[in-house]
């Protein structure tokens, strides 16, 4: 297996405003999908190649659909936080 090198040139955050919507994010100093769960190099040609794939087209939509469910509990848990109080201070 060939080992890739990460450019000199070019620095992960400018990495991640390149691809913007597609979950690049920085961790550690390094370049890391959010939606995939995994590192990857600096190098162009690897990320434009991973977006294309069924994997990480996969995982955005698992990702977009954990943070609607998650958002969905927040907001009930607010809406009953809400009811709850509002019963407490008229003392039902």
């Amino acid at each position: 297996m060939i080992p890739y090198y990460d450019p000199k040139k070019v620095s992960p955050s400018e990495r991640v405003r390149e691809f913007p919507g597609e979950y690049l994010t920085l961790s550690g100093g390094k370049l890391f999908w959010k939606a995939c769960r995994e590192s990857v190099v600096l190098k162009k040609s690897v990320l434009i190649s991973h977006v294309k794939s069924a994997k990480h087209e996969c995982s955005k939509q698992k990702l977009l659909q954990n943070q609607s469910n998650e958002r969905d509990i927040a907001d009930a848990l607010a809406k009953h936080d809400g009811e709850t109080h509002v019963r407490r201070k008229q003392g039902i």
